[in-house]
């Protein structure tokens, strides 16, 4: 591409169209380079349709799951979002599957993300100064609790101040009411000393708002028609878009960053996804926002960042497991089959292990999630015995007081997983060397996966709840979408990658602001602390631009 800009971001998702918002409204030009095409989602959207009136009944084929291969995310209403795998392959070793979801779209994971929106806490950031592994992250709460509230207020965050440490509190909307069965699950909790509060949502329930309140119309990842659900493709990407200062160009697959001969980012080399034709677009800095395996990707194929050897490593996630489904008695069959599943989120019930007291069996912890009444599809009905008219009304009777809990667990770093380029020389339709990604959950992550199942029959059993089915085996690696890792920050150029505002130690003016940063999983959702490290590090760029240090080594 000809002219010169001041920026270019790779990425439009949650870090990438914060960064380019950021950014243009502090007065850089901006070149926002994405993968995908632009679909508008309340636009191109089918979610109104019903399942009886589409091919298989909204069901994916067995060749279109082979092409995703078992990614829970791809259905029928946002498959044209969805990266098949066969587009970008990736491998893993024989016997550790990982299941590495995608999005190459305008506005990436962001159109079918799951909305919840966490702070972290020093219980995050100094974790390892609590137990001793892995290393503390380089920033406090004190830090980043600015860019928090500053991007609460930008993406309208739905939920309710609890005073709890663990999971401070931020600048929310009205909360989403608890249904029917979460209220019954909540005494559960109560009886155990637990808390069970509202999900804190990218969810809009306001009318004052910069998007249209939520109307409770159903399943969000099935991409929101009217933008009450968060995405960066209706907000971020059009204020942007705004400034007058930003341009985007779609479709450009990006193969590596490019440097001078003094090692200083010059450039960006893509390949155009329709032509395949390699082009290249030169800036003063760089920005990687194309989610935490991509971008390690690229920086793998541009062979920078690695001085320190801990590009690649520190892979992690959380483990999805104890998903409990029962009924709660006193609502079976005193209650009309209305949908629920229009309610835009979760009930959430925070970690409560290594909080106050240190647990004996594992370090870290995890938190449930949970949901309850009538939705789409009666899927317990094909764990119940019986047929014909008696067991259609025995499904009728529980359908109102189905209740559901599934959880996140904190995954801890080890040197077993990790990314490289794969050594086998796999390449993707565009000739970029693809990723061979190494994860397997841990001895402390399968303590922790027992705590987890055993906590989940504990909080039924104190509701009264009646257990229908369990899934006590964890999902398969990659299965939450939270990796993160690979580039962490840190303050010692030897022992990271990223310095803590998200400046490479061996490039200044590259900069990596999505989860490829992370020091830690956490037990929380990674996107809220993704949007506001990706804010704080775009303000940074613009002070050291201004003070002519982009290009200043430490």
């Amino acid at each position: 591409m000809t002219g010169h800009w001041d920026v270019i971001v790779v990425g439009s998702g949650a870090a990438g169209g914060m960064a380019a918002y950021q950014l243009t409204k502090a007065g850089a030009k901006v070149l926002l380079l994405e993968a995908g095409p632009d679909k508008d989602p309340r636009r191109e959207n089918l979610r109104h349709r019903m399942v009886y009136d589409l091919p298989l009944r909204g069901a994916m084929s067995p060749q279109e799951r082979d092409r995703w291969r078992i990614n829970k995310s791809a259905n029928f209403y946002n498959k044209h979002v969805m990266l098949e795998d066969a587009e970008e392959p990736y491998s893993t070793p024989e016997g550790k599957p990982f299941t590495w979801v995608r999005s190459r779209v305008v506005g990436g994971k962001t159109l079918h993300w799951g909305r919840l929106s966490l702070r972290f806490s020093d219980l995050d950031f100094q974790a390892a100064s609590r137990d001793g592994h892995g290393v503390d992250w380089p920033i406090r709460y004190r830090d980043i609790e600015p860019y928090y509230a500053h991007v609460e207020r930008l993406i309208g965050v739905c939920g309710t101040r609890e005073g709890l440490p663990q999971l401070p509190d931020g600048v929310y909307q009205p909360a989403v009411p608890l249904r029917c069965g979460e209220q019954v699950l909540r005494r559960g909790c109560e009886k155990l000393g637990l808390r069970l509060i509202p999900g804190r949502m990218a969810v809009v329930t306001r009318k004052d708002f910069n998007r249209p309140p939520c109307h409770y119309c159903g399943y969000c990842n099935r991409l929101c028609c009217t933008g009450a659900m968060f995405s960066s493709r209706v907000s971020f990407i059009p204020w942007a878009m705004k400034t007058g200062r930003l341009t985007l160009r779609t479709n450009a697959i990006v193969r590596a960053v490019l440097t001078d001969r003094e090692g200083f980012a010059r450039a960006v080399a893509f390949a155009d996804r329709n032509t395949k034709r390699e082009e290249e677009a030169r800036a003063s800095a760089v920005v990687l926002g194309a989610s935490a395996l991509e971008s390690t990707r690229i920086l793998l194929n541009s062979r920078l960042c690695g001085s320190s050897g801990e590009l690649g490593r520190n892979l992690t996630e959380h483990s999805m497991a104890a998903k409990i489904t029962g009924f709660a008695p006193q609502l079976t069959g005193k209650m009309p089959s209305y949908a629920e599943d229009g309610h835009p989120g979760f009930s959430y019930v925070p970690q409560f292990q290594n909080v106050a007291a240190r647990e004996r069996e594992f370090i870290r912890g995890y938190s449930f999630e949970c949901s309850s009444g009538v939705s789409e599809y009666p899927g317990f009905a094909h764990g119940l015995d019986g047929f014909g008219a008696a067991f259609k009304k025995r499904v009728k009777q529980l359908y109102p007081a189905m209740i559901t809990m599934e959880t996140n667990g904190e995954v801890l770093t080890r040197k077993e997983n990790f990314v490289e380029i794969d050594p086998d020389g796999l390449k993707d339709p565009y000739g970029i060397p693809c990723l061979r990604i190494h994860m397997s959950f841990g001895g402390n992550d399968r303590k922790m996966i027992e705590h987890m199942n055993q906590k989940a029959q504990e909080i039924f059993e104190a509701a009264g709840i009646e257990v229908l089915s369990r899934e006590p085996d964890p999902k398969p690696p990659g299965w939450s979408i939270h990796e993160v890792g690979t580039a962490r920050m840190g303050n010692d150029p030897k022992t990271s990658v990223l310095d803590r505002f998200n400046r490479a130690h061996d490039v200044p003016n590259l900069f990596v602001t999505d989860g490829a940063a992370f020091c830690s999983a956490t037990a929380l959702e990674p996107t809220l602390t993704i949007m506001a490290l990706a804010a704080r590090a775009s303000d940074h760029l613009m002070a050291l631009s201004r003070r002519r240090e982009l290009r200043k080594r430490a």
